[in-house]
């Protein structure tokens, strides 16, 4: 089955589903980070806790043996482990589709090198701004934007697919325009995604009150975005594409054919999804894939959504039980936070269709 179309990976997804394979993982390899963004959700953990080169070794072997094409490994910042390219070469000789998200700083001419020789399918760096203060601010680093941006064009020059991310907050958000042109400039090896929403810190300690766009702001950004946008460029969520929705599909992939390892081994059905399904240090990965927690996460329908069926904007949603649960402490109470982006969404394309009728 061929897999570079969309059609052909919604239907390998759907396959992967009805067949519980867990065909794309996301692994934190390390909470641990050079960086002090405003916006971090991860939470201060030991790092002693983390597994082993040989542990994650045998995991990688297990997700291979179940079906595990694609493969994403993050942090943290994953080149402050030593062992990161032990890894990533094992995971090229898993023949897993491997991407990798790091903010770059560590990255030179040699370990880019070195890279290159993993085979990654693609490299995300986060970059919050093109102006050094607003970016250096967000995270807490001086000097942070010249180091990822210089990482970028290495890994650009070096024929890496580079994915420059964006998390859209009050501080950044008139800028962004900047970022798409300079990764315009790269050529068709670089793409930008960009997300409307600053999630709740794992530990609880809450920011992003302070942080998120207001109904203004999201609506008078997607209209920027739209006039200035490039073909190749994509967004990381559903901002400017509307899904029909039927309310007894699931609402994304956590647990039907995705899940999440985090450093210390603890399996969820995705980063945000905070049921613990089992942990790997001790016991496979399948067990943890089989559990009575990824069952809750497959059962989820769009139905079971409290108040979501009546919703007049539903058609616009990108839907996340995982944000829910972190922000109402329930997968089926809507958070607010998705529930303004949908809302600035569908104003939106009002506009745009109005601006459509009138020529």
């Amino acid at each position: 089955m061929k897999i570079n179309t969309p059609d052909a990976l919604d239907r390998l997804r759907k396959k992967a589903a009805d067949n519980l394979v867990p065909l794309t993982v996301h692994i934190d390899l390390t909470f641990r980070c050079n960086e002090k963004c405003v916006h971090c959700y991860i939470p201060k953990v030991d790092v002693s806790s983390e597994l082993t080169t040989r542990r994650w070794m045998n995991v990688l072997d297990e997700l291979a043996e179940l079906g595990t094409l694609f493969m994403t490994f993050s942090g943290g910042e994953i080149f402050l482990r030593e062992d990161i390219f032990d890894i990533l070469d094992y995971s090229m000789k898993k023949r897993f589709s491997t991407s990798i998200y790091t903010n770059g700083i560590l990255l030179d001419e040699i370990k880019i090198a070195r890279l290159l020789k993993t085979r990654p399918r693609q490299v995300g760096i986060s970059i919050y701004s093109m102006d050094t203060a607003v970016h250096d601010a967000i995270t807490g680093v001086g000097g942070s934007l010249k180091r990822s941006m210089n990482a970028m064009k290495l890994l650009n020059v070096a024929g890496i697919n580079v994915v420059i991310k964006t998390i859209l907050m009050k501080s950044n958000w008139r800028g962004v325009g900047e970022i798409q042109k300079w990764v315009s400039s790269m050529g068709r090896g670089a793409v930008h995604q960009y997300d409307m929403i600053v999630s709740p810190r794992h530990e609880g300690f809450r920011n992003e009150d302070e942080l998120n766009l207001g109904h203004g702001e999201k609506i008078e950004f997607l209209c920027m975005r739209n006039s200035n946008m490039e073909e190749k460029e994509r967004s990381e969520g559903m901002e400017l594409k509307s899904v029909k929705r039927r309310l007894n599909v699931a609402p994304c992939s956590a647990g039907r054919n995705g899940a999440y390892i985090g450093p210390s081994g603890d399996v969820q059905p995705c980063i945000e999804w905070l049921i613990k399904c089992g942990n790997v240090r001790g016991s496979s990965f399948k067990d943890s894939w089989m559990s009575a927690g990824m069952d809750e996460a497959r059962a989820f329908r769009i139905r079971d959504l409290n108040g979501c069926s009546r919703c007049a904007d539903l058609q616009n949603c990108q839907i996340c039980p995982g944000l829910n649960k972190l922000d109402t402490g329930s997968a089926l109470i809507p958070s607010m936070l998705s529930c303004n982006r949908t809302r600035a969404v569908s104003e939106y394309f009002k506009i745009k269709i109005g601006k459509q009728k009138n020529g």
